[in-house]
């Protein structure tokens, strides 16, 4: 079985604030190599794949750290591909709460981590077999920079314009029903994509899709969609899920908006409350403009930034 080490790191500023993780994938088992202060760490000219990226706004410490693990792991299975499943994973940080949650011996109790470590561990299953060490921080240098980098970049990021649709919208999971304002929202029309809070389908019940175990089913974003922003704040997408939904937006009685299908969400880490939208099809930016009240406040901006 080939053996790969992968090195992860999450960055923050301050805590809780904004963050962002890097990760970095190497040939061979460097666990052992690597677990003293005075071993050096292997070379960025080594690795089959490094990687990093923004993080939501509320994160903190414990969130940047899984998901440096979580974009690792994405980051290792796409490069690997097939043969990730006879890869054999040595995952080497410097947090003692993600390594010792990871291989079970600590306990993740906070709601938002168990939500990481769902993820975490359905994307495991995509390898042959894997362990974890720590290192200490001199070793995971490489995978800190990289987090480092990425929280100093400029973001990349979807705006979010258009009012709350409170009272207005419903969204149906197989049994369950609820107000898309604060739970769901509409990205770019039918045609662009749905962002579903990390919460509330955590709360949704197995049978609807939803639960710990839907997180292990998450596909990653594609490259352009890695966060949304919205009252100025950005929240992290966490991945994509598809479910049989009944999506309606009001609108005039006698021409609601619905989609009724098997619909893409994007997962979105914790989801601002009011939520705002961004219509890109003509027809519901109309939809979007007349009767619907802002909740919360705030300016409406006529501007419709495209999605890309």
């Amino acid at each position: 079985m080939t053996v790969y080490t992968l090195y992860f790191d999450g960055a923050f500023a301050p805590n809780p604030g904004s963050g962002a993780w890097g990760a970095v994938l190497f040939p061979g088992d460097r666990t052992a190599a690597g677990a003293s202060a005075s071993s050096s760490p292997s070379p960025i000219r080594d690795a089959v794949w490094v990687g990093g990226g923004l993080l939501g706004t509320g994160c903190t410490n414990n969130v940047a750290e899984y998901c440096g693990l979580i974009g690792g792991l994405r980051g290792a299975a796409a490069t690997l591909r097939g043969a990730s499943s006879g890869a054999s994973l040595r995952i080497a940080g410097d947090s003692e709460l993600v390594l010792g949650s990871i291989g079970g011996t600590r306990r993740t109790i906070a709601p938002r981590l168990q939500v990481l470590h769902a993820i975490a561990t359905g994307l495991l299953t995509a390898f042959g077999a894997f362990s974890v060490g720590r290192v200490c921080r001199e070793v995971n240098a490489l995978a800190d920079t990289l987090a480092v980098a990425a929280l100093r970049s400029t973001p990349g990021e979807v705006p979010l314009l258009r009012p709350c649709l409170a009272g207005t919208a419903r969204l149906t999971i197989g049994s369950v029903t609820t107000a898309a304002s604060h739970d769901a929202m509409v990205v770019g029309g039918a045609d662009g994509v749905c962002c579903l809070d990390s919460r509330y389908l955590c709360s949704l019940p197995r049978a609807a899709g939803g639960g710990l175990p839907a997180f292990g089913r998450l596909t990653p974003p594609p490259p352009h969609l890695v966060t949304v922003a919205g009252r100025g704040h950005r929240y992290a997408i966490l991945g994509m899920l598809r479910l049989d939904v009944v999506v309606q937006l009001g609108g005039p009685p006698e021409a609601p908006c619905r989609v009724s299908s098997r619909v893409s969400f994007a997962v979105v880490d914790h989801l601002p409350v009011p939520a705002h939208i961004a219509f890109k099809d003509e027809a519901l930016r109309g939809l979007g403009a007349g009767g619907i009240d802002m909740s919360g406040g705030g300016e409406v901006q006529e501007a419709f930034a495209p999605l890309v």
